[in-house]
């Protein structure tokens, strides 16, 4: 189990880039005060997700010198090692010689810790204001082995991460090799994420709320499905295959790309209509005299399961039970989720 530590805190760490205009968020945050806090708690977070797996011996402790802010000891193969934390504020990149005392910080580091797995260098600072400080901190640091650049987009996702996030991070990575997650990912490969939040509502109304159909006007009605719609943009289908398109440089830039595929403007009643239309028969089948919708249960089995282990080891229910969901089989563009809300 121990050997997946590093691993998860690296894809933690690389989880999703936030919008650059947001990390002006960090001017506000002190480095004693705000910034190391809220790491400290963030890690005690993956670990307490990590040991509804395995059980795990490690120790999480604030502020320190010696290089550090943030200090993870764990036990792996009978071997103590450590992953460090320095954070860099705005206040921090203000000051005169900041390269130079990162530098030193990181030499005092390499000289009290030897079973180290990662280095982090969190810049925690307005990304926009502070390119070329960035620029700089990242060249230097580039040929350093054990050391990990973490730009202000990445620092601000990581630190705003909720439960749910984590959650279902970590049972995503741990469950790599898991034939149930592989073929649940596999059956929502080429939904949008509107048609993944319709499957898995319908899914959740009928294991958990006894429904067996469910009405057009029920699903209009929902919170959970009235969210989903307002957060992911009406963009046309070929908009969530932006990858595909670059790949075969059928369009020469973003710009060009984005014009060919403006928002649509349809209401939520409309486009909630599509996606039910493009998922019958594939997951729902329609009555058509009652005009309600019924979930294919043999064709999502996978999906259920996930929902139920969702359910049961992180006691996930109602709209947090779906956004679990949304989040495990993504991060899907189009689909940010709550984390900017924190």
């Amino acid at each position: 189990m121990n050997r997946y530590v590093a691993c998860i805190m690296f894809e933690m760490m690389q989880y999703r880039r936030s919008d650059i205009d947001r990390t002006q968020d960090f001017i506000k945050m002190e480095h004693n005060k705000h910034l190391c806090p809220t790491l400290q708690k963030k890690c005690e977070e993956i670990f307490d997700s990590l040991k509804k797996y395995h059980r795990i011996t490690y120790d999480i402790q604030g502020p320190r010198d010696m290089g550090t802010d943030v200090i993870i000891r764990f036990e792996e193969k009978d071997e103590t090692r450590f992953i460090c934390f320095q954070i860099k504020s705005e206040e921090d990149l203000k000051k005169k010689g900041y390269l130079k005392t990162l530098k030193s910080q990181f030499f005092d580091f390499e000289t009290h810790f030897i079973s180290v797995s990662d280095y982090y260098i969190l810049l925690c600072c307005d990304g926009k204001q502070n390119k070329e400080k960035i620029r700089l901190i990242e060249g230097e640091f580039a040929k350093k082995d054990k050391a990990h650049v973490v730009e202000p987009e990445f620092a601000l996702t990581f630190l705003r991460l909720n439960r749910i996030h984590i959650d279902a991070l970590i049972k995503s990575i741990l469950g790599h090799d898991d034939v149930v997650l592989r073929k649940a990912l596999t059956l929502v490969s080429h939904l949008t994420p509107n048609e993944r939040g319709v499957t898995y509502y319908l899914i959740w109304a009928r294991t958990y709320e006894s429904k067996q159909q469910i009405s057009f006007e029920e699903l209009v009605d929902s919170p959970f499905i009235n969210k989903l719609y307002e957060i992911i943009p009406d963009y046309d289908r070929e908009w969530f295959d932006e990858d595909e398109i670059f790949d075969d440089e059928e369009y020469e830039d973003e710009e060009e790309w984005r014009k060919e595929f403006e928002l649509r403007g349809l209401d939520q009643t409309s486009r909630l209509s599509e996606d039910l239309n493009t998922l019958e028969s594939d997951f729902i089948t329609m009555d058509r005299g009652t005009k309600t919708f019924q979930v294919i249960l043999e064709h999502v089995l996978p999906l259920m399961t996930l929902m139920i282990d969702g359910q049961i080891r992180y006691s996930y229910t109602g709209d947090d039970l779906l956004e679990y969901m949304m989040n495990l089989l993504g991060p899907m563009k189009g689909y940010e989720g709550p984390i900017m809300d924190t």
